[in-house]
Order: structure tokens, then C-alpha cells, then sequence
């Protein structure tokens, strides 16, 4: 951030005499400074396949393929978080776990993660170091190690912007819209939890701490989504991450639709008391709520039994919901389909 609002440099290491400290402001350390203790904590890890990390003008990795697989994923605060109820070190892990699940999703194994930061000189730099760690861990956690990134000043809210890199077989990655008419549909997981999450911090209520980590600490399903990949047995998958009655069309070409079942949606145990208490309903959180980043995926009936103990052998549920049918769009059994599902453009 020296001169131009954004120089690209990508974290290189800057020789800098001195340390800044921790506890001082973006504007305080200036870009050098924030840049050099980002290089001291985070470019001494060394992961398998990375050759070149944080320290340069730009990370180096082993072979990737035979297909890299690369997702974007972008937080605001003020739309996608809040500090009033989020940590740095909560934004940082669910800007990670959001964007390894578009991995997931493709069934593609993560490789790394990159990081760019739209900062304040009035944030602390404590605050981005923390954001920083957590996203870091996670990364590592899934095989995903920090290797770069950018910073750049900002005037509005804070920006995280994270890209993260993976590889999978060509022939075995799962795609979007490639479901075919009498698929079933599945969900892994259960499903509701991050909507109500977030209702019960917005509203500043007392939560079970299993409902507060499903909106703030989301797990990415990446072991499931290797599994399902390399079964043969998928026809079309996507993360839920707008809600299932929005991520669901995802799986259908525009000449079908999907039939989903009210009474089938697997609900995170528990939320029908939340939301008995918050006077809403848990089916529109689970259909509706988004944010679960659970998967979503279509496969031929005869081949449900097979795909369901797939899932078990990596730990994971998978629940029929619905089925692929002639109607486009989404239609419900059991009841009017909610109104809902996350639109960044929506009014």
C-alpha cells in the first residue's frame, strides 16, 4: 500500500529493520511493517508441494493435475460478517472453510490458499494477524497451506477476498448441471444450523455453542467430496452455501427441474426448539437459510444404497430429499416453498 492504493506485490518480504508491534494500527506499522511481521509468522511453514511461499512475488507449487481446480470467494463485512458478533479469527476460519468447499463441491482435492486483504489504517493489527492465523489453520488442516496473497487501503468496510487452488481428475470431478430426470437428490449433513446461528447472535441470544459454529466455524465437506468423486456414482453436485432451494437448481440443466420433499430435510438436531423460540420456522432455515456448506448432490436410484455408504466410510450422512423431475424449478411436498435463499444483488 506504499503510493498506489495497491502495488501487487503479493506479501513479498520487505527488509525492514525492527519489529512492529501487535497491538499498533494498520496506519501505524504502514505496509512494510504489516507486511514484514506477516512474512515472520507466516512464511516459515513449509507444506508438501509448495516450493516457493509467503516471501515473494508469487508462491510456486509442485505439478497440479492433471486438472487444477481454482475458486474465489469474497467476505464484506457489513453483508457476509459483522464484528459485532464475529471474531477476526471467526472471519478468517469461515472465509477459508467457504471457499474449500467450492472445492469440495468439484470433489477436488485443496492445495492452497491465497489471501487478499482490503484493510483500514484504523484496524489492528493484532486483528488481521488473528483473522489471518485462523484462516491459516483451517487451510492446513484440509491441505491447504497460506501461500500468498495482497493488501490493499480501503475507506468502507473490510474486504477478505481468498482464492484457493486444488486438482482433481478430469474424468471424476463433479459438475454442475449434468443431473438427469428420476435422479434422487441428497443432502449431506443436516441442514438449518448456520441460519439459526445467525439469527440467535443477531438477536443476541443464548446458543447452544453447536449452533453458534455452525455460522461462525462452518466445516467444509472436502473428505466427502473426494469420496463421492472418485465412487463414479455422482451425476451432479454443489455446495450448499445460498440455501438448498437455491443450490439444488444447481445440480439440473434449465429444461428440469427439482422436487423436493418438506418432511424428508434432514434438520440439525435441535433447531426445531430454536426456532420454536425465535417464533420461526425450521423448515425455511433449512431451505432457505444457506451458509451450511453441507453438499448437495443427484445420483441414479439404483445407486443410492452404494453412494450412502461411501459417505459412511468418510464419517458422513447422506439423506434423499427430493428427486430430478420434467417441472423447471424447484417444487415442495408437504408445503409452499419459503421465500429466501442468499442473493448478493437481491432487494
Amino acid at each position: 500500500m506504499s503510493g498506489p492504493p495497491n502495488d501487487g506485490n503479493n506479501w513479498g518480504m520487505v527488509k525492514l529493520s525492527g519489529s512492529a508491534r501487535t497491538h499498533q494500527a494498520v496506519g501505524d506499522v504502514g505496509e512494510h511493517g504489516l507486511l514484514q511481521l506477516i512474512a515472520e509468522r507466516f512464511g516459515r511453514f513449509k507444506a508438501p508441494g509448495v516450493l516457493v511461499s509467503i516471501g515473494d512475488d508469487a508462491a510456486v507449487l509442485k505439478h497440479i493435475g492433471p486438472g487444477a481446480v481454482l475458486s474465489a470467494d469474497m467476505l464484506v463485512e457489513g453483508v457476509d460478517f459483522d464484528f459485532a458478533w464475529a471474531t477476526p479469527s471467526d472471519v478468517g476460519a469461515k472465509a477459508a472453510a467457504a471457499n474449500l468447499s467450492d472445492v469440495a463441491a468439484m470433489g477436488a482435492k485443496p492445495r492452497c490458499l491465497m489471501l487478499s486483504l482490503g484493510l483500514r489504517t484504523r484496524d489492528h493489527v493484532a486483528d488481521v494477524l488473528a483473522l489471518m492465523t485462523a484462516l491459516a489453520r483451517v487451510g492446513r488442516t484440509f491441505g491447504a497451506p497460506l501461500v500468498g496473497g495482497d493488501l490493499s487501503r480501503v475507506d468502507g468496510p473490510m474486504i477478505v477476498s481468498v482464492t484457493v487452488v486444488g486438482e482433481g481428475q478430469l474424468r471424476a470431478l463433479l459438475r454442475r448441471q449434468h443431473a438427469r430426470l428420476g435422479d434422487v437428490v441428497l443432502v449431506s449433513g443436516s441442514l438449518g444450523g448456520a441460519a439459526a446461528g445467525l439469527a440467535l447472535l443477531r438477536q443476541g441470544q443464548r446458543a447452544p455453542r453447536s449452533f453458534l459454529a455452525r455460522q461462525l466455524r462452518p466445516r467444509p465437506q472436502v473428505a466427502l467430496g473426494l469420496a463421492l468423486a472418485r465412487s463414479g456414482l455422482v451425476t451432479s453436485a454443489a455446495d450448499i452455501s445460498d440455501g438448498l432451494a437455491k443450490d439444488a437448481l444447481h445440480l439440473v440443466p434449465p429444461h428440469l427441474g427439482v422436487e423436493l420433499v418438506r418432511e424428508a430435510l434432514p434438520q440439525m438436531p435441535g433447531l426445531g426448539r430454536v426456532a420454536s423460540a425465535l417464533g420461526a420456522d425450521p423448515y425455511t432455515w433449512a431451505l432457505t437459510g444457506g451458509e451450511d456448506f453441507e453438499l448437495v448432490v443427484a445420483t441414479r436410484q439404483r445407486d443410492v444404497p452404494r453412494l450412502k455408504r461411501v459417505a459412511a466410510r468418510v464419517g458422513e450422512t447422506l439423506t434423499a430429499v427430493g428427486r430430478v423431475v420434467k417441472r423447471p424449478g424447484l417444487s415442495l411436498q408437504g408445503g409452499p416453498i419459503p421465500r429466501g435463499g442468499f442473493d448478493h444483488f437481491g432487494g
